[in-house]
Formats: structure tokens, C-alpha cells, sequence
């Protein structure tokens, strides 16, 4: 696992940060979810299947030839999401549930919506297999139909639902459903092949608005990614939303790490980071680092009193660069 997943896997992993993208990828900001109504699981997803192929090895000539031995082979798929929780909360007076999975994407997938549909899959593939699992553990009666499936008539699945969150240093360019993967366009066969969309939090495509949405730092986290490009108008976001000034470790982390930015910061009262403060220090470092390296090139030409005077830095500095 990367330095970047494992920053992203973290800081999401927060219930309050999950709770609040979920609220604005799915409620449109409205605070459905609290960080109260998720529980972590188990992020490890495993599908077996048995392949049937010929093999050769080790048969008569003539059952070579008949071509009828087969050999069973089970194999293994491992998928790992990044965050996975089940969320509860109450809906009309009723308990309802739902499995939410969180995939922080470095770079745009162009294959996410099949990955997506695989990592749901899976998860209701599980569903099915602890189901199956509970009835014999049980003993409960069941029909044969039942028997076979490994899931009863009356059993219902807890509906799953991913959010991608576009971390990149551009703009998703990708697909967002299986039909955009598509080769085929035809209306009439299209109309038989079911569609599998991706919800996606993508900065690059929304507005100010929309990123104050969020209520904990994870829109500045997704500001500072947008803006990262643009020296100015991040500096000026970042004056200009009090926000900045109370930052958790981890948020200044992400930007770090998803950013390439060098900030440097001291942790104040509640573990919280001023983020105008690591910035204007980050600004004097960069400074003093081009003063440095134009006094290094001076010293071809100029003496080390003459260049100590002139960039008003202390003489031992400069003998240093020699």
C-alpha cells in the first residue's frame, strides 16, 4: 500500500469525515448521517469460483485424444477497499441499513465503474455466503430451492453504495458508468444491458459552494487539492476561510502527501494545525532556500564577504555553501 492510501485510508476512516462526504455526495449536504450511525467492517473482500479446464498431464494417449479428462481449479480473488462501514439510522420510526464503501482515487480510473461493481458485488456476494452460513448454523428448515442457493425466499440483502473521491491533481476525465465503457451503443441492445454508475466527489467540478457543503476539513483538504495549482488563489481560499485555521493533523497530512506541498506546522490546543501560519512559513522558507541557492552561484564569481553583505545573510552561512 502506497504512502498516499495510507494517508487516504487514515483520514477517511474517521467516522466524522465518512459521515460528512457521504452526506454531500448522497444528501446533498443535509446531515443525514452522524458519525454516531457507522460501524467499521471488515474491509477484506474474498470471491472463490471453480474454473474447469482440459490438462494433459499425466494422461493416456488415448484419453488425450478423447479430450474428456478435466481438472477442477479453484481460484481466489482478493479485493481490499479502502473504508467500508455500515450505517444505521432510522427512517419513518424503522431501523434501515446500508454497507457504504469510500474509494480515494490518486489518479482517474478509467475501469472504476467495473471496479466499483466488482467491490459491490463482492460485499453482496458476503451478504449471501454469512446468510447461508446463519441457516445451517441454525438448522432452519428450508426447501431445496433455498438449500441450493444459499439463500432463503424471505432473506433480503442490506443495500450497498460506493463514493469515489477524485484526489487527483486534475479533473476527472474518466468514465462514470458502464454504458460510457461501452463499445456498443446500439438503443435496442442497450436496452438489455443494465448500467452501473459511479457517485463521485470530484473538487475540479464543483463549485465554492458546493465544497462549503462540507462541515468538517475535508472540503479544505479537496480546496487545497483544486487549488494547488494555482499559487494565488489558493493563498487567498485559504485567507479567506477561517476554516484554515483549525485544521486536524491529519487534513494537513492528506495535503501533503496528495499535493507535494511541504508544510511544516506546529500542532496548537485540540491537536489543531493554523493553516495561514504554515503557509506564510512555508512562503519564508521557499525564500530563503532561492536566497541560498543564488548566493551558492555567486560564489563562482564574488567573494563570500562581499555576497554575505549584499543578501544580508550571516557570513558562516555562506562559507557553508562552498
Amino acid at each position: 500500500m502506497g504512502k498516499k492510501d495510507i494517508a487516504a485510508k487514515m483520514y477517511l476512516r474517521n467516522n466524522a469525515v465518512f459521515a460528512d462526504l457521504v452526506n454531500v455526495a448522497l444528501y446533498g449536504g443535509e446531515q443525514e448521517v452522524f458519525p454516531e450511525d457507522l460501524t467499521e467492517m471488515d474491509t477484506n473482500e474474498i470471491l472463490m469460483w471453480e474454473s474447469v479446464w482440459g490438462s494433459e498431464k499425466g494422461l493416456s494417449s488415448n484419453r488425450k485424444k478423447a479430450g474428456k479428462e478435466k481438472s477442477r481449479h479453484t481460484v481466489a480473488a482478493q479485493r481490499f477497499r479502502d473504508g467500508l462501514k455500515l450505517l444505521s439510522h432510522m427512517s419513518d420510526g424503522e431501523q434501515e441499513y446500508l454497507i457504504l464503501g469510500i474509494e480515494p482515487q490518486s489518479y482517474p480510473n478509467y475501469a472504476m465503474p467495473v471496479r466499483t461493481m466488482l467491490w459491490d458485488s463482492l460485499t453482496y456476494d458476503r451478504q449471501i455466503r454469512n446468510r447461508g452460513r446463519q441457516r445451517r448454523e441454525q438448522r432452519i428448515r428450508q426447501s431445496s430451492a433455498e438449500f441450493l442457493s444459499g439463500f432463503g425466499k424471505e432473506d433480503r440483502l442490506i443495500p450497498v453504495s460506493s463514493i469515489v473521491v477524485n484526489l487527483s491533481e486534475k479533473q476527472w476525465d474518466g468514465p462514470l458508468s458502464l454504458y460510457d465503457m461501452l463499445a456498443i451503443q446500439d438503443s435496442g441492445i442497450m436496452s438489455w444491458v443494465n448500467d452501473y454508475r459511479i457517485h463521485l466527489i470530484d473538487p475540479y467540478a464543483m463549485s465554492l459552494e458546493e465544497l462549503n457543503l462540507f462541515r468538517t476539513d475535508l472540503g479544505n483538504v479537496l480546496k487545497f487539492i483544486m487549488c494547488s495549482g494555482d499559487s494565488d488563489r489558493l493563498e487567498q481560499i485559504v485567507r479567506e476561510d477561517p476554516r484554515f485555521q483549525h485544521m486536524s493533523r491529519e487534513a494537513v497530512e492528506m495535503i501533503n502527501t496528495y499535493t507535494n506541498t511541504k508544510l511544516e506546522y506546529k500542532v496548537y490546543e485540540g491537536s489543531e494545525v493554523n493553516m495561514c501560519k504554515a503557509i506564510d512559513d512555508l512562503k519564508k522558507r521557499e525564500r530563503q532556500e532561492a536566497i541560498l541557492e543564488s548566493a551558492k552561484k555567486l560564489l563562482n564569481f564574488v567573494s563570500p564577504e562581499i555576497i554575505a553583505q549584499s543578501l544580508e545573510l550571516p557570513l558562516e552561512t555562506v562559507l557553508r555553501l562552498k
